[in-house]
């Protein structure tokens, strides 16, 4: 057997502790597909309209009138978005807005689709449980995408994230992953 064929598989599986590794921030983008999560939200069961979007209103925190989360059919799958300033029901609000989640339990990473997307940016605020930031990226260009993000060194202190975006038609939020990270796949 060449040593090639044996080294392979060991150098693939440590592919994203190397990338985690490589990278100085507190934060670290790392490929979604690497990391095995154990929850999965994927908005299926939440209540949802096609086109303007249903507004959630039984969420923790509210904008102003109007500024609150909204849920929409989008491509055969259920996705979550933020009504933006121009406030719902205006059609023009759908996407625009922040996406904050808190989560139970501190998590050391997570993962998210983006849907829709014009070519501009979202930022991710990474945040711990007494509201401090952990760190802030900017993803994009935006696309449909997905997102992989983990903690320098694995530290379960993430407590919450909050997504804003610039982009012109808004995104939204799809396939919520967390919780029983495995980095070696």
């Amino acid at each position: 057997m060449r040593m090639s064929a044996v080294l392979a598989p060991l150098l693939i599986s440590l592919a994203p502790i190397a990338a985690q590794a490589a990278c100085e921030r507190a934060m670290c983008i790392v490929p979604k597909d690497d990391m095995n999560f154990t929850k999965l939200i994927d908005f299926e069961d939440v209540p949802a309209s096609i086109g303007l979007s249903s507004r959630i209103d039984n969420v923790l925190v509210n904008g102003g009138a109007g500024e609150t989360l909204g849920a929409m059919h989008m491509r055969g799958t259920i996705v979550l978005q933020g009504h933006g300033p121009r406030v719902y029901p205006s059609v023009e609000a759908v996407g625009e807005g922040a996406i904050a989640i808190l989560f139970d339990r501190d998590q050391p990473a997570l993962s998210f689709d983006i849907k829709g997307g014009e070519q501009e940016f979202a930022s991710v605020q990474f945040l711990r449980r007494d509201g401090s930031a952990i760190d802030t990226l900017t993803i994009g260009p935006l696309s449909e995408a997905s997102y992989g993000f983990a903690r320098q060194k694995m530290q379960p202190d993430i407590a919450g994230i909050l997504i804003l975006n610039t982009d012109p038609q808004g995104i939204a939020l799809d396939n919520l992953r967390f919780e029983g990270v495995d980095l070696m796949g």
